[in-house]
């Protein structure tokens, strides 16, 4: 299923950073929810959802997780940087995140070679 999922399957559902509060309560909520889907998993799993090409559901419950961790990723990236010092501190994101070659690439003005995920 690895083979058939890129990063154009999900980067629609990858938003602008926001900017965290308190990031270690937020993490801790991700992975609340994301042991929630443990189930899920394994019911994708155990009805064969991951083999081959995978079913349509499988395929949504990963592109969709994918999303989750690629936001949750780039909200800890972005706040660490709002948070730092200057120059970084002063940072402005242009857009949101977009897929270039395969990855994603995020834009921050005169940082953007130091954006690339």
């Amino acid at each position: 299923m690895a083979a058939n999922i890129t990063a154009k399957d999900f980067a629609g559902l990858v938003k602008s950073p926001e900017r965290l509060d308190d990031p270690f309560a937020r993490y801790l909520a991700y992975l609340k929810q994301s042991n929630g889907l443990v189930d899920n998993v394994y019911e994708l799993d155990k009805s064969g959802g991951f083999t081959g090409k995978g079913s349509p559901a499988a395929f949504d419950f990963t592109i969709h997780r994918l999303a989750a961790g690629s936001q949750m990723l780039l909200d800890l990236w972005c706040t660490a940087c709002w948070r730092a010092p200057s120059p970084c501190r002063n940072m402005r994101l242009h857009s949101r995140p977009e897929v270039v070659q395969g990855r994603f690439s995020v834009s921050f003005g005169i940082l953007s070679s130091l954006c690339r995920f």
